[in-house]
């Protein structure tokens, strides 16, 4: 669960590694996979568009906490990861590393990119 101060990372090619969660917009208390967040960046690679300390928004993919499907398979991650999104609500990177929820391609079908490793 991905609550206000959390550090997560960002596993596209937009230039930035670090972020903390500054706000959830869905609940008060808890974020799961699919929700929107505000981010501030931590750490930013050197030739990045983005800054150090911008404002943007982002989705959260990856939870590091144990969830259990329908199907009776249980999931879980090494760490919490979240996808950084442009002003436009597009993916501010256009390619992911790694794998991400079968959940999102429904949730957010424009907003993805189509080289998607779904999980």
């Amino acid at each position: 669960m991905i609550q206000f101060g959390t550090r997560l990372k960002i596993l596209d090619n937009s230039g930035v590694k670090i972020v903390k969660c500054i706000k959830l917009l869905k609940s008060k208390s808890k974020s799961t996979i699919g929700d929107k967040i505000i981010i501030s960046t931590k750490k930013v690679k050197s030739q990045s568009k983005i800054k150090k300390g911008e404002v943007l928004s982002a989705i959260i993919y990856r939870l590091k906490k144990k969830r259990i499907k329908f199907n009776g398979i249980s999931i879980k991650h090494r760490s919490n990861g979240a996808l950084l999104l442009n002003k436009k609500n597009v993916a501010a990177g256009n390619r992911i590393r790694g794998s991400i929820a079968k959940e999102l391609k429904y949730i957010f079908q424009k907003s993805l990119p189509l080289n998607l490793k779904l999980f």
